[in-house]
């Protein structure tokens, strides 16, 4: 096939004439290539041309995807499929960003925890961290220190001193809160003074 006319469009892209047929290419699909009128491509160039094409406007709507904050491979990923892009050009997208440093699940998992600890219990950072798509193995090696301290000061942010945790309507809510906080039974106990199982006893 035989390139007749190139013709700059909107948006970063070109039409690509040829005596029969026409396609659209991404600008840099267009520079990759070294695309020129009177140029003749088999019909293998023009396939690899088109893959070629689609992992870069992939790439790019990625890059857009990533320029404010950053996300996981899940996120990335699901951003991708949602605007149409083919799962073969995602994938490459994918291994490239994670080749360039891109994206990195691991820093965005011990980044997360140590932005959250002091707020979150590990319960609940982990379920955060589950839903963005951060791997099993990752969350496995994934340190994440859950303070009494940190439950204690969220507590009495939200109840200031009017909880008595001796009184066991008192003890609820306030293992309710802490619970929903993501914070663990044992640091619940530890905070509280003692355990559910402890207002049962005797």
């Amino acid at each position: 096939m035989i390139i007749e006319k190139i013709t700059p469009l909107k948006k970063k892209e070109y039409r690509i004439s040829f005596e029969d047929a026409e396609i659209v290419l991404f600008s840099p699909t267009l520079k990759a290539f070294q695309l020129f009128e009177g140029q003749t491509l088999s019909e293998d160039i023009l396939s690899e041309l088109l893959e070629k094409d689609a992992a870069l406007r992939a790439y790019d709507k990625a890059l857009h995807f990533l320029a404010y904050q950053a996300r996981t491979m899940g996120e990335v990923e699901a951003r991708l499929l949602k605007k149409g892009h083919a799962p073969g050009a995602v994938r490459q997208v994918l291994d490239r960003l994670r080749d360039e440093g891109l994206v990195d699940d691991a820093a965005y998992a011990r980044d997360y925890a140590a932005f959250a600890g002091g707020r979150y219990g590990r319960i609940k950072i982990l379920n955060y961290l589950r839903n963005k798509g951060i791997s099993k193995e990752i969350l496995e090696h994934l340190e994440i220190e859950e303070s009494p301290r940190s439950a204690q000061r969220e507590l009495r942010k939200k109840f200031g001193d009017t909880l008595d945790t001796t009184r066991y309507e008192d003890w609820v809510r306030g293992a309710r809160f802490l619970t929903q906080r993501g914070f663990t039974y044992e640091t619940v106990k530890k905070v509280l003074g003692q355990g559910e199982e402890d207002f049962f006893q005797g």
